[in-house]
């Protein structure tokens, strides 16, 4: 899921009136004068109070205002760290050689998608991102593990890269079966669904745990905070960071954008 929570949007709303309340006081203070407010008692800071109190009952909407404030500054603030980000990480988002790809290893356009194989949102756009690096030749698609939705997310990842430690090929295929898979994975799914490749599976539970596969998932959860996603899928094109099943056409006119430049 993305977006505010009820409970983001409650402490956003709780620490908005906290700050109202506390500049109108200030502003009474600063108004009375430093003397006043050194004989500052108690009998007055319930007056204070009191008027803060009647003049957010009377003004609801100033407390709707400072949050949209806020919210707006958070907004730029998380879209800013985005894309430095974007820029100072773009070797490892769109030119790891850890990462497996599909389409052109020199692809003129590079598109990245973070993912978890228990994502129903990420197995509506399988056809869609298979289909699109179908139609384009110039394409290259970056997958990126992102095992977030638990221990079998995490298994299915671990399986995944560790195909490629003997075959490479296997890999692309082996996604396509993981992802379309209709129901919960669980660790027998998991090697039954790689046992349909030609797979030593002794050898694929041994390279589970390899370096090279736990640092590439590791390496995908440090990128993904560091660019603010917070769910899958998401998609990264150029200076671009897109979350959610966007769907077919909009990737379309995300690979126009960046091939025109």
């Amino acid at each position: 899921m993305f977006g505010v929570t009820v409970g983001d949007f409650g402490a956003r709303s709780g620490l908005a009136a906290a700050l109202m309340a506390a500049s109108l006081a200030v502003a009474g203070l600063a108004v009375a004068g430093p003397a006043a407010a050194q004989t500052f008692d108690a009998d007055d800071r319930a007056e204070i109070e009191q008027i803060v109190h009647d003049y957010l009952l009377d003004h609801p909407e100033v407390i709707v205002d400072a949050i949209n404030v806020l919210q707006a500054r958070q907004d730029e603030a998380a879209r800013a760290a985005q894309q430095s980000a974007l820029e100072d990480r773009g070797d490892e988002i769109f030119r790891s050689p850890a990462s497996p790809f599909m389409g052109e290893v020199d692809g003129d356009v590079v598109l990245v998608e973070f993912f978890d194989y228990q994502c129903g949102y990420c197995a509506r756009m399988l056809n869609d991102v298979f289909a699109l690096s179908d139609e384009d030749d110039a394409l290259r698609v970056v997958f990126k593990e992102l095992p977030i939705l638990g221990p079998a997310s995490t298994l299915a990842s671990q399986v995944a890269l560790a195909s490629r430690l003997q075959d490479e090929s296997v890999y692309v295929p082996l996604h396509n079966a993981l992802m379309g898979y209709e129901g919960p994975l669980n660790d027998d799914v998991i090697f039954s669904i790689a046992g349909q490749f030609d797979l030593d599976l002794d050898r694929l539970r041994e390279d589970m745990d390899d370096p090279q596969v736990i640092g590439e998932i590791q390496a995908n959860l440090r990128l993904a905070d560091a660019l603010g996603i917070r769910g899958t899928p998401a998609f990264a094109i150029g200076d671009q960071l897109i979350p959610g099943a966007v769907g077919i056409e909009v990737l379309r006119q995300l690979v126009d954008q960046q091939r025109s430049g």
